[in-house]
């Protein structure tokens, strides 16, 4: 269902890697936040993402979210934050090198049985 959708509202959560955002991310939607749960370590780890932090939720209008629409898709992102969180270039290519050679592995071995 959420592919159908443009934004999704998530509801008050109690942490920073709540599955429902990854879930409307994924799905091409954009996550609606309260920004009273906005935290430093949220907006950090978000802050190349597309999120969309409200007062209150009663403040968003169709309108409004029209008019931001275009603006939001458009920006350039960089979703790999969400992935290896406060990795150095270095190290985030290190990871990616492993990953790759572990799923080149796994395929070889699924080949052989």
């Amino acid at each position: 269902e959420l592919p159908k959708y443009k934004y999704v509202i998530i509801p008050e959560v109690n942490n920073i890697d709540n599955h429902m955002y990854y879930e409307a991310l994924i799905a091409g939607c954009i996550p609606i936040i309260l920004e009273y749960n906005k935290t430093y370590m949220l907006s950090h780890k978000y802050e190349s993402v597309p999120f969309l932090y409200t007062k209150n939720y009663s403040d968003i209008t169709i309108e409004t979210l029209d008019k931001i629409y275009d603006y939001l898709l458009n920006k350039k992102y960089m979703f790999r934050k969400l992935i290896l969180h406060g990795l150095c270039d270095e190290d985030y290519q290190e990871c990616i090198e492993r990953t790759e050679k572990w799923f080149k592995h796994l395929e070889n071995k699924n080949n052989n049985i």
